[in-house]
């Protein structure tokens, strides 16, 4: 079963909405924190390393920030919930660490919603 989870920052308070579809959501908690340890050249991690989210990482340490799931969902939700909960933390752009409305991954016009 999928999983909407958010990580927040202790310090600024800004927030990350994300999905997977792990069994253990953590796993993929796991897997934000390897990334940000990564230098920025290292192959393969290039388009990982632009996610706002782990530049964050990168600059505040992974202590600084809490991850929790949001909710467990069927495969056929799962991107829209994803979406919702974006909006709903209001996580894309200035305002959180989204790069995107989610779902999908591509960006769409918020009026869309």
């Amino acid at each position: 079963m999928p999983y909407i989870y958010s990580i927040t920052n202790n310090i600024n308070k800004k927030q990350y909405v994300g999905k997977t579809s792990k069994d253990n959501p953590y796993d993929r908690w796991k897997e934000h924190i390897q990334h940000a340890k990564h230098k920025d050249n290292t192959v393969g991690y290039a388009s990982v390393h632009s996610m706002p989210i782990i530049r964050a990482l990168k600059k505040y340490g992974s202590d600084n920030f809490k991850f929790r799931v949001i909710t467990e969902c069927s495969e056929d939700k799962v991107n829209e919930l994803e979406e919702h909960y974006i909006k709903e933390y209001d996580t894309y752009g200035k305002n959180g660490y989204n790069a995107t409305f989610g779902g999908d991954g591509i960006r769409k016009d918020p009026e869309q919603w």
